[in-house]
């Protein structure tokens, strides 16, 4: 009796670690999904511009924004689309 117990707890121990997995493999990819915002300075590192040019692309209407109170954040597919869409090939 007591050795199925055992194996019982065994059992369920192994189940919650693998739901454990799947959760973590889960929150991993809404983390990484393109539409998280990321605040200006974080945007301004990704493409490698300044505040100030970050601004003239908000001003140009050449990047999409949005604005909460006083902080500016930025979807990260509309980041990766203005990256894509200045991408120079060399034909």
């Amino acid at each position: 009796m007591q050795s199925i117990d055992i194996l019982i707890k065994e059992l369920v121990r192994k189940e919650i670690e693998s739901q454990l997995i799947v959760l973590k493999q889960q929150v991993l990819e809404k983390e990484n999904t393109p539409d998280n915002l990321v605040e200006e300075s974080e945007a301004a590192a990704i493409l490698k511009r300044s505040k100030t040019s970050m601004w003239r692309l908000r001003k140009d209407g050449m990047i999409p924004y949005h604005r909460y109170g006083k902080k500016v954040m930025y979807r990260q597919s509309d980041l990766n689309d203005f990256i894509n869409k200045n991408l120079i090939t060399n034909e």
